[in-house]
């Protein structure tokens, strides 16, 4: 449980499983990032992926409208429920800046290719985050077996 958000799919440290999933069921899954910094100007996570979440076909499952800079309730964001709809969320409420994009717990961004901040501190600290990684599908999903690379670097501030 991830303050209201409860997961129902698996995860180890290198992956994350969500099995087969019912038609219009929202899923929930969830990695716990861990920082242990002195950089004397703390940390910022960043976090991108190699591609959409694709099947061997070619058919990807699409991704919430919401962004990185600007994310969405899920409700909001999932425009295309009939296919099918995947996200993220950061439990930083508070980043770069005192950004806090992320603050309310229904609030979900597309993954994109190119590096995004997850997580942030601006003093040496150690914490811990989650990223909530989101899916529902719909009727008109394709079935397949999806995948993607999700890549996190660290970068101390000093």
């Amino acid at each position: 449980t991830i303050g209201t958000i409860v997961t129902d799919a698996t995860t180890t440290e290198t992956s994350v499983i969500f099995d087969s999933i019912p038609f219009d069921v929202e899923h929930e899954a969830a990695h716990r990032l861990t920082v242990d910094t002195n950089a004397t100007e703390g940390y910022q996570i960043l976090m991108y992926t190699d591609q959409p979440l694709t099947d061997t076909y070619a058919s990807t499952i699409p991704p919430v409208t919401g962004t990185n800079a600007s994310p969405l309730s899920w409700i909001g964001g999932c425009a295309t429920p009939t296919f099918g709809c995947f996200g993220y969320h950061s439990t930083d409420s508070s980043l770069r800046g005192g950004d806090v994009r992320f603050g309310a717990e229904d609030t979900y961004a597309a993954f994109s290719t190119a590096p995004q901040e997850v997580m942030y501190s601006s003093i040496p600290s150690t914490e811990s985050h989650d990223i909530v990684y989101k899916i529902q599908v719909g009727e008109e999903q394709p079935a397949g077996d999806y995948q993607n690379t999700i890549t996190y670097i660290a970068v101390p501030v000093f």
